[in-house]
This record gives structure tokens, sequence and C-alpha cells, in this order.
């Protein structure tokens, strides 16, 4: 007669899952000695003690705490909390002995409470008691959790099943419950090696902790063959071909280290690699799932170095996805970011939170305080320390640090600072494109689109790039070359930058990296600009003042208090702009003032031509009202504005071919005809010079267009060749 095959028993829901860790054991001896049930009288604890201890073990147990646990450092902080319990205890009994009362047996016994270490430490003395421990711990773990039933108990037991720390401890006893033999005999070992005892000569092999490789993979013993998975990984990363990627690792830590220590820190190196290859990808799910089980390992295993890297990815996640979404409509400037943001365990997480904090707002000068604290993480000027204690950050990228600051100097409008700082960043492809991307908005700004083109597109800029640092090479080449054609009103070349031209790398949240597939999110910085891009877009369509007045006194405001100088002087311009199309008393005179109060520091062409032709708008008012005031305003006030109109108009002309700015060059150019046809004088030169202009954009800038395409695309054929 055959038997019904058994039922597999169900495997429990939540955050406790096998293997069991030495940390989880013990907790749960924390637990029972908290609450004692066969103490003949139990010690009456107070109720700040059995606070602090619970806090102690829901830190660890639910992994919210700032680093590994060790058994010695659990038992230094349970005595702490036990000394100061028997002192109050001490105290409180003491009053009532002056007092002549009699002390309760149970508040007698709590002047020798204790965390009971060397009882722990005597269970796992040989590995068969440790076995008899475990058995034994799993039954009084359940027996201080209430049980299933609407009635009140007469003695209800210390946790509440469906409290947080009730249904954790119920879990890790469903988990023990499950263990085999081997199984509880390996936990005991392994509880013993985490107490620093070991499991003793007579143990028997079985007994030991022992790694088993994942079912299913071959064993490479070879360090030769991991270093060429290891250089097959990076290539396949660098060229977009993650399923090679994936491969690649795989076949890198297909390896059976000799020791099984070996092994579990090969266990949470994977993992960390994994977790970092999905988030970089944009597999936020799944580098989320993979990087939690990662800190798990790296707590029980002890890697505190693997676990700060863990931490940081982690951080990371949780402020990319948890910061909603920014309205473009309502930006805003945060001051106190601290309480947001989470704290930096190392330099690099400096770096990446200064990132998020100006993408939630935080302005400039304030940010760049975060430059200097990761430099102070390094501890580089300590002295009477070896070099491993010192260089505990010795992986801390300089370029990164360097190029950090040349955007943040960038940002505030100092050229001189920004192009030093690009110059020490290194020789990295990311540093290379940020440095030749500084060069060729400077070339942009004075008009010199050539040497702006031929900055991002040199040998230099784009040898070695990998696919993500492409796509952001890609974009500065198509903005560069769509500004051009915008300048130009060359609808050709923007028709062919639009065909070619693929959805643009975006950052799912603060801090985040740039994903082709992520969502789009606005940061506070880049919904400045985009602001100020939507005014200048407006006034050159003459739309309505009041549709463009708010918008540009909120670029304007965020500019100011977010210190992006160069941005506050495009948007004082731009203000001007709508101020001298007011009509209104002294509007005029207001446009004339915000003009000459940033009109020494514009660096850009265009924006001098912009200003230049407010300037000349200035005056043509004012020569207009002196004319209509009749023969007895006095001649010399016409004339002169007249004269300073003209002058304004020859300059603004200037900047705006400077700039290639036809729509700009057009406009200066009625204007000088409204003046010669105001003045009697002949206009038709001027209009010749405005026909031309009119006539459409040069057929050789569309040419160039193409063959810049074509560039682009067969430099993306050499990125997904792995530069072969």
């Amino acid at each position: 007669m055959s038997s019904s095959p058994k039922k597999k028993a169900p495997q429990p829901s939540g955050r406790v899952v096998d293997p069991i860790t030495p940390v989880q054991v013990a907790l749960a001896w924390a637990l029972v000695v908290l609450f004692p049930d066969v103490a003949d009288p139990p010690p009456v604890s107070s109720t700040a003690h059995v606070a602090g201890v619970l806090q102690l073990i829901a830190l660890e147990a639910f992994e919210v705490s700032d680093g590994r646990l060790t058994f010695d450092a659990l038992c230094r902080q349970l005595d702490r909390l036990y000394a100061k319990e028997r002192r109050a205890a001490r105290r409180r009994n003491d009053k009532l002995r002056a007092r002549g009362q009699p002390v309760p047996l149970g508040m007698a016994a709590a002047e020798e409470v204790s965390s009971r270490r060397d009882e722990f430490l005597a269970h796992f003395a040989q590995v068969s008691d440790g076995c008899a421990f475990i058995g034994a711990i799993e039954r009084e773990v359940r027996n201080r959790i209430s049980e299933s039933t609407d009635e009140l108990p007469d003695t209800p037991e210390p946790l509440d099943r469906r409290s947080p720390l009730g249904l954790y401890f119920r879990q890790l006893a469903l988990a023990l419950r499950r263990l085999s033999f081997a199984e509880t005999s390996a936990l005991a070992a392994a509880v013993a090696q985490w107490a620093g005892l070991s499991p003793g000569p007579s143990a028997p092999a079985w007994a030991r902790p022992v790694a088993a490789a994942p079912a299913g993979l071959r064993v490479n013993s070879t360090v030769e063959r991991r270093e060429q998975a290891m250089v097959a990984y990076e290539q396949a990363r660098d060229s977009g071909d993650y399923s090679g990627a994936l491969a690649a690792m795989r076949r890198f830590y297909d390896y059976q280290p000799p020791s099984p220590a070996s092994a579990q820190s090969q266990r949470v190196h994977a993992l960390l690699s994994l977790a970092s290859f999905h988030y970089a990808t944009g597999g936020l799910d799944a580098a989320r799932s993979v990087i939690e089980e990662a800190i798990r390992n790296a707590r029980s295993q002890g890697e505190s170095q693997c676990l700060q890297q863990c931490m940081s990815i982690y951080h990371r996640l949780t402020t990319e996805t948890n910061v909603p979404i920014l309205s473009t409509d309502a930006p805003r400037v945060a001051q106190a970011l601290e309480a947001r943001l989470p704290k930096a365990a190392t330099a690099a997480d400096d770096l990446w939170l200064l990132q998020a904090a100006l993408d939630l707002g935080e302005p400039v000068h304030v940010a760049f305080r975060r430059v200097y604290a990761a430099l102070s993480r390094l501890d580089v000027f300590a002295d009477g320390k070896d070099d491993k204690e010192r260089n505990w950050d010795r992986d801390f990228d300089f370029g990164a640090w360097h190029a950090t600051q040349a955007r943040l100097w960038g940002m505030l409008g100092s050229d001189t600072l920004a192009q030093h700082h690009w110059a020490q960043a290194g020789d990295a492809p990311g540093t290379r494109l940020g440095a030749s991307c500084a060069r060729a908005d400077k070339a942009a700004d004075t008009g010199d689109f050539e040497s702006a083109l031929s900055a991002l597109l040199e040998w230099d800029t784009v040898r070695g790039m990998a696919v993500d640092t492409y796509h952001a090479w890609t974009e500065a080449v198509w903005a560069l070359l769509e500004r051009r054609a915008r300048l130009a009103q060359d609808d050709e070349s923007l028709t062919v930058i639009a065909r070619a031209r693929p959805p643009a790398p975006t950052r799912a949240g603060p801090g985040a990296p740039a994903r082709v597939q992520s969502s789009t999110r606005l940061q506070t910085v880049d919904a400045v600009r985009a602001a100020l891009d939507t005014v200048l877009e407006r006034l050159d369509a003459h739309a309505p003042v009041h549709l463009v007045l708010p918008r540009a006194l909120l670029a304007l405001q965020l500019a100011a208090d977010l210190s992006l100088w160069p941005v506050y002087r495009q948007a004082a311009v731009a203000l001007a702009e709508c101020l001298v199309r007011i009509d209104a008393a002294d509007a005029a005179s207001k446009a004339a003032e915000v003009v000459d109060g940033v009109a020494d520091a514009l660096t850009d062409e265009e924006t001098r031509a912009r200003a230049e032709l407010v300037r000349a708008q200035v005056e043509l008012a004012r020569a207009l009202d002196a004319d209509a005031d009749g023969p007895s305003m006095s001649t010399s006030i016409s004339t002169g504005a007249w004269d300073a109109a003209v002058a304004h108009l020859d300059r603004a002309e200037a900047h705006a071919r400077a700039a290639r700015a036809r729509a700009l060059v057009c406009r200066s150019l009625q204007l000088r005809a409204l003046v010669a046809d105001a003045r009697g004088e002949d206009a038709a030169e001027v209009m010749r010079a405005w026909e031309a202009e009119g006539a459409g954009a040069d057929a050789d800038g569309a040419d160039e267009t193409r063959r810049v395409v074509a560039l682009v695309g067969r430099v993306g054929v050499r990125v997904a060749q792995g530069w072969a």
C-alpha cells in the first residue's frame, strides 16, 4: 500500500527566511532573558528598561541599525542597559528600606538582573548543547507571544502576535521548527563561531558550517578565467549588451572558494554587484530586492565595507523613488534638507547627496559645503595611522570630486575656476565629456559654433566612452545643433535633428543617474532653465506680456535664491523685455535699470543682443515722447535719444550676428528702419539688408547637420562593438 506524499510545509512570509543567522538566535535569547517565565519570583523591570531592550532588538530585527552587529557589541549594549536598570532598582529599593517598608521579592530580584552572557556562551561550548539550546529557544519564544483568542487572558504574554516584533518572532519560531537535525547542528556551529567559540575537535563534519555552491554551476578555480569573465562583463556593460553582462557576471562568480568564510563573502559581493548593475540599468525593483538580501547577508557575515556600499545603494534607491515628482509650475527652494536626505557614510555618498540636494532645490552656495564634507571623510591628513586605517576610502574618485566642483563653479558663473577643476578632473570618459561640454558651451555663447562642435566631436572626447556616456554625449551634440538651428531659424536643420534625435536620457528622481528608459521627472535646477526657455520662446513669438511676465518673475526669483547667476542675468534681461513692452508709466525706465544692473556681467552674445535691443527701445520711447510734447520741448533730448537708439541698435546687430541669431538681427534691422523713417532718412539700404536676412537660412547649415548626424551614428556603432 503506497502512502500519500507528504505536503510541503508552507514558507513563512516576512523578513525571517532561511538560512537563520546567529544574530537572530541571539535576539531570541535577549527576548527570553528580558521576560523570564520560570524565575521564582520574576524580577520587576522598569518600563524604560523594557523599552530600551526591545528597541535594541527591533533595530537589529528590522535591519535599520547603523552597522554590523557582533556578539561583543550586542553584549556591550545589553550590559549597559542592565547596569542602568540595576542602579535604578537599588535606588528604588533603598528608599523602601529607608522607610522601613518591606521590599517585594520581584523588586529585590531586579537588583541582580543581567544579560547572562556567560550562560549563552556555555550553551554553545559543544555542538550537542547548542542543538538542545536551539530546540528550547524555539519553545521559549512561542511562550512569549500571545495566542490567537478573543478572550483576555489572566496573565498576558509580553508580545502581541499582531505587533511588528510579534510577527517577527512568530516567523523566527516557525523557521526554527522547520530545521532538520543537520541544519540545527550547522546553525549551532555558526552561532559558536559568531560568538568567538569554535565547534570543538570532537564535532563531526556535518556539524561544521559549510557553504554549498549553487546547483547547476560549474566550478572554475583558475584566476585567469575569472579575470576573463570580468573583462567580458565590463565590455558588455559598456557596449549596452546587458544580457551578455549578466552572463559574464555569473561566470565570474562561478567559483567555489576553499573556505566557507570566503564562500559567504563571495555571495555578499555577488549580490552587491548584481544590485549595482540593476540600479545603473534602471531595474529599480530588482535592485531593491537584491540589495535587501545583500544587506542581510553582509550583516550576518560581518562584511563592514561591503555593508557600507550596500547601504549607499539602498539610500540612493529610497531617495530616488520616494520623492514626489516635481511640478514645473511650482518649483521651490529648500534650505533645510538634512531630515529628508540620508546620512552620508562615505565620501562618495557626499557627492551623490550634493546632486540630490540640488535636485530638491538647495541653493548652490549652500550645497557647496558637501564638497568639503566629502574631503574631510577621507582623513588624508591624519598622522600616526597606517595605510590601511587611514585610506579606508582609498577608492574615492578624485576626478569626480573635481568634476563636481567644476559644475558648481559653472553654475555660479566662474568660468576660470570651472576650467581649473576640469583640468584637474583626470582622463576618465565621463570627466572628459564634462570638460568638453563646458568648452563647447563657452564657445557657443560667443557664437563660435564651429569650435563648439569641434570640442564635442574631437577624438579625445569620444574615445573609449561607454554606452551611458555615449547617450550623454549625443544629447549634448543634439542640444548644440538645435541651439544653432533655432538661432539661425533653420527649419530644415531642425527637421533633420527631430528625425534623428532619440528620446533624451532623463533622471527619475533626486540624485539619480541619467537613464534612457526613465520616466521624466524635472528637478529644481532643470525647472528654472525650462522656465527661462519658455519665457524666451514666448517673447520671440510676440505672446501677450501678461502670459510671459509671471514665468519670467518665477525664473528670476528662483535663479537668485539658488545662486544660479548666469541664469539670473538671462532672466533679468528677459524681464526687461517684458517691461519695455508694457504700456505704463516708468515701465521703460525700470527696464533700463534692470538691464544696466546685469549688462557688465553678460558673457553670451545672444543675451547681450537682447540687452542692447531693450536699451534701444527705451531710447526710442524717450525720443517719441519728446517729439510728442511739441515745439516747446527742447529738441536736444529728441536728437540725443535718436542717436543713442541708433548706437544701441548697431551694437545689438553686431552681437546678434556674432551669435548667429537671425531673429534678433531682423529685429534690429526693423527698428533701424523705423528710426530712419522717423528721422526722414533713406532706409532703402537697411530694408535690403533685412530682406537678405529674411530670405532663409544657408543650405550649408542643413548639410553640416546631416554630416554630424552620420558621425554620431558611426560613433554609436563603435560603442556597441566595444571599440574593437
